[in-house]
């Protein structure tokens, strides 16, 4: 078999070593376009690669109900349409919260079971005052 021949054969060393090189240059041509990438990114201006920062005190994204309506935004109307008594108010002010919010932080459950709570302590409440009242 001449030289010609085994270069020209499928499985021949040569070949194998031909699809290596390209293999290798494939992976540098691609490295060196990872690297073009990166100066480009590097390059941008840093507030187009920051993320909008939270705020988690003022307006935290669990808290946000719907339509850009905050939960506090909510509460606030219900309370003061409903006119109830500070007491009255912060649990029923719980309930909502709880519900507007369920599943936001991750445990649907629990929020329920919160909400559950406050709802049952406004509903002893208001059966007291009512038993009171029938007096």
């Amino acid at each position: 078999m001449s030289e010609s021949e085994r270069k020209d054969w499928p499985g021949s060393v040569y070949s194998m070593m031909a699809g290596n090189f390209l293999g290798i240059q494939e992976m540098l041509d691609a490295a060196a376009k990872r690297e073009e990438l990166w100066k480009e990114i590097t390059d941008m201006p840093t507030a187009s690669l920051k993320k909008e920062k939270v705020d988690m005190v003022n307006k935290p994204p669990h808290y946000e109900f719907a339509f850009g309506l905050e939960v506090i935004d909510v509460i606030d109307k219900a309370i003061e349409k409903n006119m109830l008594d500070p007491v009255d108010a912060y649990n029923y002010g719980q309930v909502l919260k709880y519900l507007l919010r369920c599943g936001c932080k991750g445990n649907m459950l629990q929020d329920l079971r919160k909400s559950q709570f406050y709802l049952n302590r406004l509903i002893d409440i208001i059966e007291e005052e009512t038993k009171h009242n029938d007096i």
